[in-house]
């Protein structure tokens, strides 16, 4: 379980955008669950970069409120560090 939530945290840091160039987030992909046992995704790095999938065993999920307490822990670890490497 501790491993799937640093996974989780290790996955939403990489949504983050920024305008920073030193610390440019990869692009990925982000998945909700959808109707009829699909996945509604979204994945830059394809063409289309919208599309669906199937249901998967192994894929790590979690509700909206749990991924938003995530991204927003995630963009303020993120702007203390390019406030750290700045130094101020």
């Amino acid at each position: 379980m501790i491993n799937a939530k640093n996974l989780l945290s290790v996955l939403i840091v990489l949504f983050i955008s920024s305008s920073c160039e030193h610390f440019p987030p990869p692009k990925t992909q982000l998945c909700v669950s959808g109707d009829n046992y699909k996945f509604i995704c979204n994945d830059s790095r394809e063409d289309p970069p919208d599309f669906e999938r199937e249901y998967t065993l192994d894929y790590i999920c979690t509700d909206g409120t749990s991924f938003s307490r995530m991204y927003d822990y995630c963009i303020d670890i993120r702007e203390k560090l390019i406030k750290c490497r700045k130094g101020d």
